[in-house]
């Protein structure tokens, strides 16, 4: 008898922490762990490493946002049943919420990743393309023809001008029969250039001049 009371309970035993462990395997398999929150943690750090001007402390503190909001807004099954697109959307929204959050303007990021490209020391007639504002007058360059026209009533600059333009490497050429628009002799070096501004430099005297585009 007692051997049989030793067995029930036994059983009883075994039963209930197999019990546990399902419970404990369930949970896990519908709760965000702590090794989940350090891979989205790190996954979205991973993204945020094409964003040159950010600090690294600002990529963490955006990265851990940005976990903590995935983990609020989503279960574990139901973020792991996103396809590939689903997930890039998210985190592209996601990334755009946490940055405000923590008080960097994305804004700010988009403009100055474009000049990322400055790095390449290349840049091509496409870039100038469209017309821009300065001190001085208003230019239009002609990616196509590799041309440019020049109106300013400024006393500095000339009331109308027109030309071609070269461009090779960082060097910028401008052949006219006028120098440009009161820029000595035409021949700046690119110092960047973004989708609203080019900044260059007149290799003559070094002065700046900036290219503000016109919507």
């Amino acid at each position: 008898m007692k051997n049989l009371q030793n067995f029930k309970f036994t059983k009883i035993i075994l039963f209930l922490s197999l019990f546990f462990s399902s419970l404990s395997c369930f949970s896990q398999g519908i709760e965000w762990t702590k090794d989940d929150r350090n891979s989205i943690y790190s996954e979205y750090l991973d993204a945020l490493t094409k964003y040159k001007n950010i600090t690294i402390d600002q990529k963490k503190s955006i990265a851990l946002d940005c976990m903590k909001e995935i983990t609020k807004k989503y279960t574990k099954k139901d973020y792991r049943d996103l396809i590939d697109v689903e997930l890039e959307r998210i985190q592209e929204a996601t990334i755009n919420t946490s940055t405000k959050n923590v008080g960097v303007s994305l804004s700010d990021v988009k403009v100055k990743e474009e000049y990322s490209k400055n790095d390449s020391n290349t840049f091509r007639e496409e870039d100038f393309s469209g017309m821009w504002s300065s001190e001085i007058g208003d230019y239009i360059f002609m990616a196509k023809d590799k041309t440019y026209t020049c109106k300013s009533s400024s006393s500095r600059g000339c009331m109308n001008d027109r030309g071609d333009f070269v461009i090779k490497g960082r060097g910028l050429t401008i052949e006219s029969n006028k120098s440009f628009c009161g820029w000595s002799n035409g021949r700046f070096t690119i110092i960047s250039i973004s989708s609203e501004e080019i900044v260059l430099n007149d290799k003559s005297n070094n002065r700046e001049l900036r290219l503000k585009k016109i919507k």
